[in-house]
């Protein structure tokens, strides 16, 4: 797309010392790698507010290899974040991607993110969508929470 997007070109040594930043996962067919991604919790030095939050985790270095696209991988990846995100007690799971990269920004929103901002990164050509989703816990926990309230509504009614 002509961007210039770190993770397009990025060293081995670029890739592993953010790997290392948060837990990285890999998805694995036939012995070779096809899918990326690196869990952070809250980053106070982030370039983003959102990643800043301590009840927000996020994604990063996510991808999967081309010739492995449209299999589902990324949906199950996404699924283990947002399982992973709510076991640690997040409130929000979010990530980022090019603003130019529409197929991008509408599979994710199929997923369940909505666009939160968009920002510019220094030294980019281009704006990153932030996008963000509550975590499958507090999704939970908000449908337990209007039962509860129906409920309650009921017996005040009765």
């Amino acid at each position: 797309m002509g961007l210039n997007c770190t993770c397009v070109d990025q060293s081995v040594e670029i890739t592993r010392e953010r790997a290392l930043q948060g837990t990285c996962y890999i998805a694995v067919c036939n012995a070779r790698i096809v899918g990326t991604m690196t869990l952070y919790a809250g980053d106070p030095y982030s370039f983003c507010e959102l990643y800043c939050r301590d009840d927000v985790a996020s994604i990063r270095q996510f991808g999967i290899d081309p010739a492995y696209q449209t299999r589902g991988i990324g949906k199950v990846m996404l699924a283990f974040a947002d399982h992973w995100a709510a076991t640690r007690g997040y409130a929000q799971l979010a990530l980022d991607t090019p603003q130019p990269a529409a197929h991008l920004i509408a599979f994710y929103r199929g997923q369940g993110f909505r666009i939160a901002e968009f920002v510019r990164r220094p030294g980019k050509l281009y704006d990153s969508a932030i996008l963000s989703k509550p975590s499958v816990a507090y999704r939970a926990l908000a449908t337990w929470s209007r039962r509860l309230q129906l409920h309650n509504a009921e017996v005040r009614a009765a």
